[in-house]
This record gives structure tokens, sequence and C-alpha cells, in this order.
């Protein structure tokens, strides 16, 4: 009988030892998932403005009760993903939100987001935490930091569909000026002109929206820093200015009230 119980035990002991081999097997089958998730996905945000003042901190004008602005999205893994956005840390008088809470992004090219602000706040500076993380793997993420430098409470923006006359003058990243003149054009949208007939590269007509717009004389004057995939493409053979970072300052002379 003691024969018997020791086998029984043994047999016991065998099936924990197999147990608990099955387990870490397992574990470490996850967790290289994981890894391999985490190498084939990653997303890289930035703020259209140029406006950086450090590592993924922005300096960002607000100056009317309601505006926006242009979150730009890399993904820069190997496959496409689906990612969440979310505001962090917003102080009391503030309402921000987008126009997408998740996007999915393709491994190739760059994709937008506007953001939108609400602000009863006072004059003064003040910050939020933007992030995007991935719906499926939640550790792969990437996170703004923008100050938010209120100058005007009573001021109006341009929105989607706004209708302005645009002063522009375009830099190179090595400070060369390489075009400069005056065109009509339309807030978040290509076409400009009666039918439409002008169309333009998206990070010309994004920047356009967001800004300050006054009824009767010039308004706001900005910088945008346009990667190629929103300007002219990434191949130097296609355009002269393919591959190219390029640098616009933007001055809205006339808007929708008045042209």
């Amino acid at each position: 009988m003691g024969i018997t119980m020791n086998k029984k035990i043994l047999w016991a002991a065998l099936l924990i030892i197999i147990i608990i081999a099955l387990f870490s097997i397992t574990n470490i089958k996850t967790e290289k998932r994981k890894e391999t998730e985490i190498y084939l996905t990653g997303i890289d945000l930035t703020y259209l403005d140029d406006t950086e003042i450090s590592e993924d901190v922005y300096a960002v004008s607000i100056c009317a009760p309601k505006d926006c602005g242009i979150i730009l999205i890399n993904n820069t893994g190997e496959k496409t993903d689906s990612f969440r956005f979310k505001a962090e840390d917003v102080l009391d008088g503030w309402s921000i939100t987008f126009e997408h809470g998740v996007m999915e992004i393709e491994p190739e090219g760059i994709q937008w987001n506007t953001i939108y602000y609400e602000s009863s706040s006072p004059k003064g500076t003040y910050f939020v935490n933007i992030t995007a993380a991935s719906v499926n793997n939640p550790d792969v993420k990437d996170r703004l930091r923008l100050r938010l430098d209120v100058t005007k409470t009573d001021g109006v923006t341009t929105k989607k569909g706004d209708q302005v006359l645009v002063e522009y003058v375009l830099w190179d990243t090595d400070g060369n000026q390489l075009d400069s003149g005056t065109l009509p054009a339309t807030a978040g949208e290509p076409g400009a002109g009666p039918a439409g007939q002008i169309t333009y590269i998206d990070g010309f007509y994004l920047g356009l929206l967001g800004m300050e717009k006054e009824r009767f004389t010039q308004g706001e004057i900005k910088k945008i820093r346009v990667p190629p995939e929103l300007a002219y493409g990434t191949d130097p053979e296609s355009h002269e200015l393919g591959g190219e970072t390029l640098i616009f300052q933007l001055t809205i002379l006339l808007s929708t009230q008045n042209i």
C-alpha cells in the first residue's frame, strides 16, 4: 500500500510539473507575441504648427473661445492599426475634443486629426497632454504636450469651408525662400476659386484651420511645418520639391465675411 501511495504522489507531482511547464511556455509565447506586436506597430505624433519649443512640446496660440488645430499621425510600425485619441489633464474651463476619437492608420504616409479647443478661461498659459494609444496594444502610444497660450478671448477663427485670401511665404528647412504670393483658399479643403478649380497640397489648406480672422483688418500670421507626405510626396524624382519638408508662413488678408 505504501508503494501504491508513493506512485500516486509521484504521478501527482509529475502532473503539477507538466502543468507549470505548459503554463510557462504559454506565458513565453504570449510575451513574444506582445513583443512582436509592439515591433510591428508604432506611432509618432507631431503638430502642424511650426511651434515646437522642446521635444514633443508645442506652443499653440488660442485667440477665440472656439479654436482648432491639426495633429499629424505617423504609423511607424509595419501593419495597419487603430489608435484612440485622448486629452489628459484638462483644466476646468476647457473642453478638448477630436474630429476622430479613434482612427485606423496605415503604416505608409501621414494622416491627420483635427483637435478642437473650447475655453472660457482668461488670457494666460495652460497645458494639456494629448495621447494616441493602440486599441489593440495600449503599450503602443505617443504623447504631445501642448502649451495653450490664450492671447484673445473674443476672436473668431477659421473653420472648415471658410473662404480666405492668404498671403504665403515658403522656405525649405535650410531657410532658403522658395516662393511667395497671395492666393484664394478654402480652410480645411483642397479646392478654391468659384468652382474649386484650384487645388492645393494637404498641408497648405489644413494649416489655414483655426487661424484668427478679422472682418476689416489683417488676420493671424502663423508658420506651419509640412512633411513631404502632405506636400509634394517623398519621391524627389516626381517633383522638384519631392522629399522636402516645407515651412509656410501664412497670413490671412481677407476672410469669408469680406471676400
